[in-house]
């Protein structure tokens, strides 16, 4: 997949325009329009251009946060593998290894079927998180694009995570701005959430995480973007604390 093209930044910073203002123009040019969100708004875009658009945000975020001190990935709820696998192809980084945990075997076997050799798949399961396959790694980077939404205990995860690993660092893209404190209107509201029958506990125990010094919060963007309008997902990026620094902010 593409990393964002000057094309498509110069056509989201064209002022928004109203659906009522774009039907027109759907009708009389044939052109098919459809909403996506983007920054917390939502945009009206063709519906090729804002599908790409979406998936370059998500491989720029995921490249931008793969910085050099970083000795494993991690993608939790990794479905097919296609986010971790683009990834790993945009980093060129062959001296790492890639981990897709997912609990779907079908899926799991497409990542399988790539053949990169520092790119592994892992049987996981959301409800019995087992860090056990990062023995050895101190700086991993955790990612997850609308996954840890449908995991089990979410404090238990974490934990678990920061018991195996000193050096974490997360970027999540998540259904989840109806749960970020000072967003009036998210444009994935939480009954949207629960008929998706999403556990609501993903941001709150990541706040609860920040606030007892575990985690510190170092981006978070609300309803940043999706591949449809009622698929926004927030940008929320963070860092763990380590032991010896927890508290001394108190």
């Amino acid at each position: 997949m593409s990393l964002p093209t000057p094309q498509l930044i110069r056509q989201l910073r064209a002022p928004p325009l109203t659906v009522k203002a774009f039907w027109p123009s759907t009708v009389r040019y044939g052109r098919r329009l459809s909403l996506f969100p983007y920054m917390g708004e939502m945009r009206m875009l063709e519906l090729r251009i804002g599908v790409q658009l979406h998936w370059a945000i998500v491989d720029q975020e995921y490249l931008d946060s793969l910085t050099p001190e970083i000795d494993a990935v991690v993608d939790l709820g990794s479905g097919t593998g296609h986010n971790l696998l683009q990834l790993r192809l945009n980093s060129n980084r062959s001296d790492i290894p890639f981990f897709g945990c997912e609990i779907e075997k079908s899926w799991r076997a497409m990542l399988e079927e790539a053949r990169l050799g520092n790119v592994h798949s892992i049987s996981f399961d959301f409800g019995n998180p087992d860090f056990g396959f990062l023995d050895g790694a101190k700086r991993v980077l955790v990612l997850s694009h609308s996954a840890l939404v449908f995991g089990g205990r979410q404090r238990e995860l974490w934990e678990a995570l920061f018991q195996r690993v000193v050096g974490v660092k997360g970027c999540l893209l998540e259904h989840v701005s109806f749960a970020i404190p000072g967003v009036e209107r998210p444009l994935f509201p939480r009954a949207t959430a629960e008929l998706c029958g999403h556990n609501l506990d993903l941001f709150p125990t990541l706040a609860q995480l920040a606030e007892g010094g575990s985690i510190q919060f170092d981006e978070i963007v609300p309803d940043m973007t999706g591949v449809g309008p009622g698929a926004a997902v927030s940008l929320i990026r963070f860092h763990r604390v380590p032991a010896h620094h927890q508290g001394r902010d108190k």
